[in-house]
Parts: C-alpha cells; sequence; structure tokens
C-alpha cells in the first residue's frame, strides 16, 4: 500500500497557527505520543494528524458516526500510528523550516526569527498559555479525559459547578455493552487519588508536559541553533532581487542542504563519518549494488528501531483494551459534543477575528512517499517481532 501522508500539510499548518495567530510555543513532539499521561495532547495527535493520515475522510466519518459512534470500527492500525509517529519525529525540525524559512509564509520576519519551542524553555519554565489551550485541539474547554490506572481505561470529565456531582464524569456503553467508564466506581483509591475536576487534571497534565519538556530540551538544543541558523540563511536567499536562474539555484541546493541537516534518525555512525571527513578529501566510491526499486526507502537503524519499538507497544496497548478504549470515548466526544469552530475545520481560509491576521495556505500535497510493505522500515520491523497475526484487522 502506497500512501502519500497529509501529515506533512497539517504539522507545518500547526507552525503557522502556533506563531502567526495562537502566538504559543510549538509543542514539543514527544508529548504527542503520550496516550494515557497527556490525553488532551494525544486528542490532538488523534484527532489532526492520525486522522490526516488517514487521508480518507469520509471513512473517518463512518468509523465516528456510524450507529451514533456505538460500533466497534477501528480508525486505523498499530502499525499505522506507529508510522505517523515516526513521520512526526522525522520531520519535526523541516516542518517548521518550511514554513519559517520561506518569506511567502511568514512575511514578518520579527515572528519568524523570535518563534518559541516548548524546548526553548528552561527548567520549569514553560508558558501558561499552551497549544492544548487553543482552537487548534478541538476537545471542548469544558471536558478532560482522564485515564484510571486502576481500570486502565477512559472516561470524560466535565466541567460542572459541583464538583462531586455524578454529572462531572460522563458515563455511557460501547456497543458490545461493556461500560466505557465513568463515575464513582471508578475513581481511585484513597491510597492513590486520582484527580476529578477540571482543574486538577489541567494542573496534573501541564506538570507532566513540563516533565517531557526537561527531560528532552537539552538533546534538541543543538538542532534548534541549526534551524535558527537555516531560517535565516534562507530568508536571505529568498529575498533576492531580481529573481534570476543563479537565485534560483542556489535557493535550490540550500533548502536541500538545510533539509538533509535537520532530519531526525541519522544513525550515529554515518554523523562521526561526516565529521571524520576533511574538506577537499574526495569521498570514496562505493560499490553499487542492484535492488528491487520497489524496495527503496530513505531509513536509518534508529529510525527502524523507534518504528519497531512504537509497533511493539501500541500492540500491547490494543492487547489490553486500551486503544477500544480511547476510540469509543473520541467517539462519543464527537457525537455528544460541539466544539466551536469545528464545522470549518476543513475550510482553506480563516482569519483571525482579534487580530485581523490571514493564515498562509500550505500545500495539499506531499513529497513523501511511504511503501508500508515494501520499504526497508517495515521489513527490518517486522523481523524484530512485529507479525501481522498480532494485529488485528481494521476496516478503515
Amino acid at each position: 500500500m502506497i500512501c502519500m501522508c497529509p501529515t506533512s500539510s497539517k504539522c507545518p499548518e500547526m507552525v503557522v497557527q502556533c506563531v502567526v495567530r495562537e502566538k504559543v510555543p510549538i509543542p514539543a513532539y514527544e508529548t504527542f505520543e503520550d496516550r494515557t499521561g497527556l490525553t488532551r495532547r494525544y486528542f490532538m495527535f488523534f484527532d489532526t494528524y492520525f486522522k490526516a493520515a488517514r487521508h480518507n475522510k469520509e471513512l473517518w466519518d463512518i468509523a465516528t458516526n456510524d450507529k451514533g459512534g456505538k460500533n466497534d470500527i477501528p480508525y486505523g492500525s498499530c502499525i499505522f500510528e506507529a508510522h505517523v509517529r515516526t513521520t512526526i519525529r522525522e520531520n519535526y525540525f523541516k516542518w517548521i523550516l518550511q514554513v519559517l524559512g520561506n518569506p511567502r509564509l511568514i512575511k514578518n520576519d520579527t515572528q519568524a526569527n523570535n518563534f518559541k519551542t516548548e524546548y526553548d524553555y528552561d527548567l520549569a519554565s514553560l508558558p501558561n498559555k499552551l497549544i492544548c489551550d487553543t482552537a487548534l485541539t478541538r476537545l471542548p474547554k469544558n471536558c478532560q479525559i482522564l485515564f484510571n490506572k486502576t481500570t486502565q481505561e477512559f472516561r470524560l470529565v466535565l466541567d460542572t459547578d459541583d464538583d462531586d456531582s455524578d454529572d462531572s464524569v460522563s458515563d455511557f456503553q460501547s456497543v458490545d455493552g461493556t461500560r466505557i467508564p465513568g463515575g464513582d466506581d471508578d475513581r481511585a483509591s484513597p491510597s492513590s487519588p486520582s484527580p476529578k475536576t477540571i482543574k486538577d487534571i489541567q494542573d496534573q497534565q501541564a506538570g507532566t508536559i513540563q516533565e517531557v519538556v526537561d527531560k528532552c530540551r537539552e538533546e534538541h538544543q543543538g538542532m534548534l541553533q541549526l534551524l535558527r541558523q537555516k531560517i535565516t540563511e534562507l530568508r536571505a536567499l529568498e529575498s533576492v532581487e531580481p529573481v534570476t536562474k543563479a537565485s534560483q539555484s542556489a535557493c535550490k541546493e540550500a533548502w536541500a542542504e538545510a533539509k538533509k541537516s535537520l532530519r531526525q534518525f541519522t544513525d550515529t555512525d554515518r554523523k562521526r563519518n561526516a565529521s571524520d571527513s576533511h574538506e577537499g578529501d574526495k569521498p570514496k566510491k562505493k560499490k553499487r549494488r542492484k535492488t528491487n526499486i520497489e524496495n527503496k526507502s530513505r531509513c536509518s537503524d534508529s529510525k527502524v528501531a523507534f518504528f519497531s519499538n512504537a509497533c511493539l507497544d501500541l500492540q500491547k496497548e490494543d492487547e489490553s483494551g486500551l486503544r477500544h478504549s480511547w476510540e469509543s470515548l473520541y467517539k462519543h466526544i464527537k457525537n455528544n459534543y460541539k466544539v466551536e469552530g469545528e464545522d470549518n475545520e476543513d475550510s482553506d481560509n480563516s482569519d483571525d477575528e482579534n487580530n485581523n491576521v490571514a493564515v498562509p495556505l500550505l500545500p495539499k500535497h506531499s513529497a513523501l512517499l511511504t511503501n508500508l510493505q515494501n520499504c526497508r522500515v517495515w521489513r527490518k520491523a517486522r523481523n524484530s517481532g512485529i507479525t501481522q497475526q498480532s494485529i488485528r484487522p481494521y476496516a478503515v
């Protein structure tokens, strides 16, 4: 199955929204991967990037709305979600560059050069307003998702005046009659208290985000420094007047080199070989090996390892019923709660009502083609223990 990944359009779109409209730091990609600890942030990943990667809105809507959401139609396989996570990680800094390095998308140099990611903040200094507090997360503001560690299930906490009221927790049935958690029976024992109010969950997840960012920030400082350097260089090249064939060629080469330098999942041995090479030395010609064109894929051992581990972790969640519980709750939210502006989520044009800022449009196509059945990532991950038998069939 060869698929074009619309995620490569959604992620740059997120960068535009964070920098131009919402003026919040670009989120750390690690925070999109915690389904149980960062439920609101994961809701954004699932509802935006995973949905976009399915590249079939009609089938997504069928899984969401059939029988009012009380169905067992899954949204996608563990392998596909692992592929989406891998794609976001690999291209995170490249997508930021794609937006901020282009003066036709971000005309204001100050906005482009003074952008912030969550990695840019010192220990325990993240701002109060993050992407979860904006309209980019299409989860009603009066709703929070809480994971119950005792029952290993999700429940919906609503904003009510009476925190002890039973209405503060949504309790509903799945299509097979098993109860999706909610109510006093699912509350944690006194020895391990669980937050139940909106404020409690917000504070808990804010602390978790801070912990994740604090753990990862040092790892990304070198890449962020390189990213800012490339943004400045590319904006200068793109602004050269008049435009000539020579300037266009220089821009094209600079973009290619910048994207290559910002790619994640580069193996340490390749980095070592690059650092050991001296300027002026002629690279050794490697003997070319004949390969099947269908099996060609740009990847590395670290990419294969991450993809494989993500698949195995997601399969464990699938076998434990965690994914089914999440998807049942997601369908319940989509069928019973309306988010302001959700009807226009696929609109190409939108203006900021307060700042009257037009958000630039991004291309609807992607050059990231992935052949999951034949690419080296899939084959090596499959040999690491991922088999078709361990994945339940998916209709979407």
